[in-house]
Formats: structure tokens, sequence, C-alpha cells
């Protein structure tokens, strides 16, 4: 994997993190997200973040989720990777949801 990918990927991710997240989670947030970048964006070999669906032991199978599948669906592209997951729950506890006011 190329070094600007990476810090491309760095970059675009840090622009989603700001100074409001607490100060213990925003070096995580960014980290999760640029792997989930990269995992999308196919720049990673061999483990790509992406959840197991099915696994054999002999002869080794594994099946992987796709990515597409997971859109598709309606549901967050953040969602098709386990980077992405774990960033929804650090978005969540730092944007938390909507508020209502009457």
């Amino acid at each position: 994997m190329a070094d600007s990918a990476v810090a491309f990927a760095v970059a675009e991710a840090a622009g989603s993190v700001d100074k409001t997240w607490r100060h213990g989670d925003q070096i995580l947030a960014v980290s999760l997200l640029a792997a989930h970048y990269l995992a999308v964006g196919g720049a990673s070999a061999g483990v790509d973040g992406r959840d197991v669906l099915a696994e054999t032991i002999g002869p080794i199978s594994v099946t992987y989720a796709q990515v597409a599948a997971a859109t598709k669906s309606g549901a967050s592209q953040l969602e098709s990777t386990a980077y992405g997951k774990r960033y929804l729950s650090l978005l969540r506890r730092n944007r938390g949801g909507p508020i209502a006011v009457s």
C-alpha cells in the first residue's frame, strides 16, 4: 500500500473529526475511519476489515461480506467494515442523535 494512499485517507478522515469530540476518541476515530476508507477503496491486501460471513477449516475457505451488499440494503457504507462499525460507535458517543425542543 502506498504511503500516499494512507496519508490521503488519514487527511480525509481527519476532516470528519474535530475538537468537539472527546479528547481520547479523536485519534482512534481518525484511525478507524481512515482504515475503513482504505478497506473500501481496496488499498489493502488480505484482511480488509470486512465481516467474515463463513469459514471452513479444511481445505480452508473464507467468505467475506461484500461492501456493495451493505449499501444496497440501505445500510450505511460505514457498516460494511469492522473499522466503520467501530467508528460509528464513537460517532454516536460524540455526536449522539437529534435533540427535540418544544
